[in-house]
């Protein structure tokens, strides 16, 4: 599997300019697969931590298309979307943010569903990530 490893500064150097010579398509397929499969975890340890009233906070955890930022660098941002239907002025990111740090005086307990579902799942972010750019390193090799 293909891998970014640095053994001092002139390696580092190549790396990055290798890195920078990646196809922004195959930039993009690492992205997806990376925010796939952390969507997919921090869903399960919602539903672990029983954050669930209506199901609508879980549902409405997308991502977004990556995006370059200032500095070169492609981001993709993984976020909660939309109101709920029951209190519109209400947003999903504010329900899963009081329910990721609590709300003492509302009896709402700390359930860090998002920062455990990516820490969880960093070792199968990072491998969905070698096995999205490996694809394209083994495509390349054969052209």
């Amino acid at each position: 599997m293909a891998r970014v490893k640095v053994n001092g500064a002139s390696s580092l150097k190549m790396s990055l300019e290798r890195l920078a010579e990646i196809p922004d398509d195959v930039t993009d397929a690492m992205l997806y697969a990376g925010a796939r499969v952390a969507v997919r975890s921090i869903r399960q340890k919602g539903e672990a931590y029983h954050v669930k009233d209506t199901g609508h906070t879980l549902e409405s955890l997308g991502y977004n298309k990556p995006r370059r930022g200032k500095n070169g660098d492609k981001s993709i941002t993984i976020t909660f979307k939309g109101k709920r239907a029951d209190r519109p002025k209400l947003r999903s990111a504010e329900i899963a943010f009081y329910n990721e740090y609590g709300v003492p005086k509302r009896g709402i307990p700390p359930r860090p569903f998002v920062r455990d579902g990516v820490n969880a799942a960093i070792g199968d972010i990072n491998e969905a990530v070698d096995e999205s750019y490996q694809k394209h390193f083994d495509k390349a090799m054969e052209e």
